[in-house]
């Protein structure tokens, strides 16, 4: 496995491909080798966890990339753990009502994990902008 740009590119025996597709399922199954998957967190741990049970190849930069990348991933989940849990003090937001429980705990997790789709219901009071 190595890096190309944004990309982890992984190859190996059938095994490692066929559990990798598992894990990953916007992977091409069909696909057989020179597999590309764009590089985030969420992929690192993922390979990280995979690595635990196949072999994977990788110079020594790569792999503390990937490391890297992983426990970016496992603090992400931690801190949102602890926005869930009612953990983390609510912080004061300039707005013209003071916002709900919720509201705080939706925006908390909004500047939490960076990415966030609010599905909440029509009407509820979704905060604007952050």
């Amino acid at each position: 496995m190595y890096r190309s740009g944004s990309y982890w590119v992984v190859d190996g025996p059938p095994p490692l491909l066929r559990d990798l597709k598992a894990i990953l399922p916007r992977v091409d199954p069909m696909k057989t080798g020179g597999i590309r998957i764009r590089r985030s967190p969420y992929i690192g741990a993922r390979l990280q966890w995979l690595g635990e049970w196949h072999p994977i190849e990788m110079d020594p930069g790569p792999r503390e990339e990937l490391h890297a990348d992983a426990e970016a991933w496992r603090r992400q989940e931690r801190d949102l753990a602890r926005v869930l849990a009612g953990e983390v003090p609510a912080r004061v937001f300039n707005m013209i009502e003071a916002p709900r429980d919720y509201q705080r705990v939706a925006a908390e997790l909004a500047l939490t994990v960076e990415r966030f789709l609010l599905a909440d219901q029509t009407g509820v009071g979704k905060a604007g902008p952050l």
